[in-house]
Order: structure tokens, then sequence, then C-alpha cells
């Protein structure tokens, strides 16, 4: 009982009140996160704030060139993505700036694609080898015909 009294109270307590007004959505999470390597040449630029936000721009560029793409709200529109127009660029080195209508400074990220070949469809590996067809090996059912 005591348990759930002080969910509840937590609950309460992180419950904004009525005359409250909701605080300017902050960014909590990157796809890629800054700093990665080895990111698939077919990977979407993902940003993910506290709550909805408009005018979401994503500068995406390689080597100071602009890369093309299109960005687009996902769901209540707390989360936006960003697709390149074509695939990334193998073993290249990328630089994301992220703004967005309310934020207070533009948000830096960069990342590293994986080498050639290298992309984020996993349906294309090849795991045959670890397959185990055991119904070559059961025999059992016709062990079991002596009473015949």
């Amino acid at each position: 009982m005591r348990t759930a009294l002080v969910a509840v109270a937590l609950l309460i307590a992180a419950c904004p009140s009525a005359t409250e007004e909701p605080g300017p959505s902050t960014l909590i999470l990157t796809i890629p996160v800054d700093g990665t390597s080895d990111v698939p040449v077919t990977q979407d630029v993902t940003g993910e704030w506290s709550g909805r936000v408009e005018g979401v721009v994503f500068a995406v560029r390689t080597e100071g060139a602009e890369v093309l793409g299109a960005r687009n709200e996902v769901g209540d529109g707390s989360v936006w993505a960003w697709q390149p127009d074509g695939d990334f660029l193998p073993d290249t080195s990328y630089d994301v700036t992220l703004t967005w209508t309310g934020g207070t400074e533009a948000v830096l990220f960069s990342f590293e694609t994986a080498a050639e070949g290298d992309d984020d469809d996993s349906s294309d590996d090849d795991d045959s080898s670890d397959d185990d067809d055991s119904s070559d090996d059961d025999d059992s059912s016709d062990d079991d015909d002596s009473s015949l």
C-alpha cells in the first residue's frame, strides 16, 4: 500500500498544474548519436524532443558541402526524421546542425558512415550455416511400429 501511495505522489508531483505554461521542448535524442562511427549508409538522421516542436531544420554537410534530403514529422511531432535523397557515401564524415522553433541554440553533432557495402538491411545476412535441420535425424516415428 505504501508503494502505491509513493507512486501516486510522484505522478501528481510530475504533472503540470493547469496554470503552468509548458516550457519549450528540449532535444533528448539524436540518431546517430554524436561521434558514432560505422553508421549504415542508409541510416536516416532523427531528432527526438521532450514534446511537440515545429520549425525543425536539419542542415547536413560533408566536407562543407550541403547534403540534400527531406524532413518528415513522425507521430505527434516530438520526433522528426531527415532522409538523404540517396544513400550516404561510405566511410565519410557528416556534420549535422539541428535547429527548431523555440530552441535556444543549435545542436551540432557528427557521425561517420561505415565502409562500402555496409547498410542497415539485416535481411541480407546469411545465417544458413547456423541452421539446424533436425528433420533428417528424427527417426523416432519409425521406431515405434513394433506393435504391428
